[in-house]
């Protein structure tokens, strides 16, 4: 049976708590939403003033079986909250006869849920649906829903299981600090945003979908367990600190697709002992190999004309560059700096310009 209540909702910080059955919601005061307030000038020169309100009512419906409040979305329903003490979270496709199409944002809010079911009637998630539900562990949603929206899991540490089938888009920190994910198999996704899988310290493996042509920020920064990511060849760059922190990636390769590595992209990343260059790969940015302090050898792209400031700073191991260009070679300010192993520096271009400082050490 449905239990309706009326509730009407402001930005008042006076509240009510009211509780269905443990299903607690807060019915804000009756504060007008909208104040408007006409004065006219009548022709005696009397002066009148009117006032209109306006307050914006929502009835709510509470489903005691399943733990949730719905409240009317057009000629449907969409789940409004929920009891926070559920631990499984089953919606229903309907109630009292109206489909459930939507779940607002804060529909879970505080739920210490570790499952939640979607119904096939909802066809899409929202910003931060999921956000900082620390005890969940399982999602089960449509295949009709194909994109992950910004930050939708974000600081989801338990979470393990979704599907992944049918999403081709992923938005900017849908993932991030979920430390227990370990999901690294995406064949549909075609893009990959900023801060997606950052500090998901329990991903272990990464495959980059065929479709993906650009790493954007920071999207796998702070992964300390990756260890494996296998490249595909349409990637055109990496952008800044896209790798940084990832403490256990041993070796990378870019496919002949790459033009350029953006600031940071590399650093901090201890456990790198090869990485594969490209001869397309014209442009290497500020820091991009910084403190990867098991390097010991590289071959930069012949395309490469300069070398950017802190390029190799920290490689504490590293012993030979090769530069093949033959053209003018520059080395910008400390390109080589704290690198107390480097002894050897081969180039065969016809001239080398170094810049203060470039190189710290060189035996």
């Amino acid at each position: 049976m449905a239990t309706t209540a009326t509730a009407r909702f402001s930005t008042s910080k006076t509240q009510n708590t009211a509780d269905y059955a443990n299903i607690k919601y807060t019915l804000a005061d009756p504060v007008p939403e909208t104040t408007t307030s006409v004065t006219t000038v009548t022709g005696d020169g009397t002066t009148v003033s009117t006032t209109t309100t306006t307050v914006t009512t929502v009835s709510t419906v509470v489903d005691q079986k399943h733990g949730l409040v719905y409240t009317p979305y057009y000629d449907e329903l969409s789940v409004y909250s929920c009891d926070t003490s559920f631990k499984e979270l089953i919606i229903p496709e309907s109630f009292d006869g109206k489909k459930i199409t939507n779940i607002t944002d804060q529909a879970f809010k505080d739920s210490h849920a570790e499952k939640i079911v979607l119904p096939e009637t909802v066809t899409y998630l929202q910003d931060r649906m999921f956000a900082g539900l620390k005890e969940l562990k399982e999602v089960s949603f449509s295949s009709k829903i194909t994109y992950i929206p910004s930050y939708c899991f974000d600081g989801c540490t338990s979470l393990t299981t979704l599907p992944t089938d049918s999403i081709t888009g992923i938005s900017t920190g849908a993932f991030r600090n979920c430390s227990s994910f370990n999901i690294g198999k995406w064949d549909q996704v075609t893009y990959i945003s900023d801060y997606t899988f950052m500090n998901c310290t329990s991903l272990t493996e990464f495959t980059l979908p065929p479709q993906v042509t650009s790493l954007y920020t920071q999207c796998f920064a702070g992964c300390t367990s990756l260890k494996t990511f296998n490249m595909n060849s349409t990637v055109n760059y990496v952008n800044n600190r896209v790798f940084e922190g990832c403490t256990s990636l041993e070796s990378i390769s870019l496919p002949r697709s790459c033009t350029s590595i953006n600031e940071n992209a590399f650093k901090g990343c201890t456990s790198l002992v090869q990485i594969d260059l490209p001869d397309s790969c014209s442009s290497i940015s500020r820091g991009a190999f910084s403190n990867c302090t098991a390097l010991k050898e590289i071959t930069l792209p012949e395309s490469l004309t300069y070398i950017n400031s802190n390029v190799f700073d920290g490689c504490t191991s590293l012993e030979k560059v090769t530069i093949p260009t033959k053209s003018s070679l520059s080395l910008y300010s400390e390109s080589f700096l704290n690198c107390p192993s480097l002894k050897e520096l081969t180039y065969n271009s016809s001239s080398i310009y170094f810049e203060s400082h470039s190189i710290g050490y060189l035996r």
